[in-house]
C-alpha cells in the first residue's frame, strides 16, 4: 500500500485469484480501467475509509460511508474517486451498489457474464459487454451504450434512462405504480426478440428502434410517446391518457381502441407486415405516419 496526503493505492498480489467483483461506494466516483500491468491496483483519492480484499474468489472494494445527500445525476463536481485497474479482459460477475450521487463508469474494454448495479441519486455509464445486465436506480441517470447484451432489465424510479447503439435479445424497463416521472430515451437500439416498457408516468423518445417480435409500451397514468423510425412485428401500446406521435418504418394493420383523436398516414401501396394496437383509456391523441422506403 502506498499512501500520500490525499491518495491511497492498494496493489494486490498476482496470486490473489478472483472471478467476481463487488463494489460498494458512498459519494465517491468509481471507474474501472483496463491495465497492461499484471497486478490489480485500486487507487483512492480523498477518501477517509475504504477496504480492498479478496474472499471466496471475489474482489471486494468497499467504501465505509455515511449518508450525505447530493443532487441527482451527480450534478456537483466530485473530488472523491476510486479507480480500479484490472489486467484481464473478462470477469464473471460484477455487483455495484452506488449511493448518494456518485458516478460509476464501466468501460468497453472489460466484459462480464453478468452486471448487477444499484444506483441512487447518481450516474451509471456502462459500455461494458455482458450476457445479462440488470440495473435498479432511483433519481439517477443511466447511460448504456455501444454494446450487445442478451437480456437487459432496468427497474427505474424518477430517473432518466438512455440506451444508445445497443443490441440485445430482450429489453425490459419497469417501474412500480407510483407517480414519479420516468424519462426513457432509445437511439439506434434493436432487439432480436422483444422490447417492453411498463412505466406509470412516462416520457419516451425512440429513434431508430427495432424489435424483431414485439414492442410493448404500458403507462397507467400519463405518457408522452415520441417515435422516430421505429418498427416491430407487433406493436402494442396501452395508456391511461397521453399522446403518441412520430413515424413507423413499415405499414401495419392498425387497431385503435378508445375515443381519442387520431391521424394516421400510410401510403396505400404499402402492404402491412404486422399489427399496431393503440389503446388510450381516457383522453389522448395519436398522430402517426408510415415512412415510404
Amino acid at each position: 500500500m502506498k499512501q500520500s496526503t490525499n491518495k491511497v493505492e492498494f496493489i494486490l498480489d498476482e496470486y490473489e485469484y478472483f472471478e467476481d467483483l463487488y463494489i460498494e461506494n458512498g459519494a465517491s466516483d468509481v471507474r474501472l480501467v483496463k491495465t497492461k500491468r499484471p497486478n490489480v491496483r485500486v487507487v483512492a483519492d480523498n477518501l477517509s475509509k475504504y477496504r480492498v480484499f479478496v474472499e471466496k474468489s471475489i474482489l471486494f472494494v468497499k467504501e465505509e460511508h455515511e449518508y450525505k445527500y447530493r443532487a441527482p445525476f451527480a450534478a456537483k463536481k466530485n473530488n472523491k474517486r476510486i479507480t480500479i485497474y484490472l489486467p484481464e479482459n473478462k470477469y464473471n460477475d460484477i455487483s455495484i451498489y452506488s449511493h448518494y450521487g456518485a458516478k460509476v463508469v464501466l468501460p468497453k474494454t472489460i466484459s462480464f457474464a453478468t452486471i448487477d448495479a444499484s444506483v441512487a441519486y447518481g450516474t451509471l455509464i456502462c459500455s461494458a459487454p455482458a450476457k445479462h445486465l440488470e440495473v435498479v436506480h432511483a433519481e439517477s441517470e443511466i447511460i448504456i451504450k455501444d454494446n450487445k447484451y442478451e437480456t437487459l432489465y432496468i427497474d427505474t424510479t424518477a430517473s432518466l434512462t438512455k440506451l444508445q447503439n445497443v443490441k440485445a435479445k430482450e429489453i425490459t424497463i419497469y417501474r412500480a405504480p407510483f407517480e414519479f416521472s420516468e424519462k426513457v430515451q432509445f437511439t439506434n437500439v434493436s432487439a432480436t426478440k422483444d422490447i417492453k416498457i411498463d412505466v406509470y408516468n412516462l416520457e419516451l423518445m425512440f429513434k431508430n428502434v427495432i424489435a424483431r417480435q414485439k414492442l410493448t409500451i404500458n403507462s397507467d397514468y400519463y405518457a408522452v410517446i415520441k417515435l422516430n423510425n421505429i418498427d416491430a412485428t407487433n406493436i402494442a401500446m396501452t395508456l391511461k391518457k397521453g399522446s403518441v406521435s412520430g413515424t413507423l418504418s413499415s405499414a401495419k394493420e392498425f387497431d385503435l381502441i378508445g375515443t381519442f383523436k387520431n391521424n394516421i398516414k400510410c401510403p396505400a401501396f404499402l402492404v402491412p407486415n404486422g399489427t399496431c394496437t393503440i389503446k388510450i383509456k381516457e383522453e389522448g391523441k395519436v398522430n402517426l405516419k408510415v415512412l415510404e422506403h
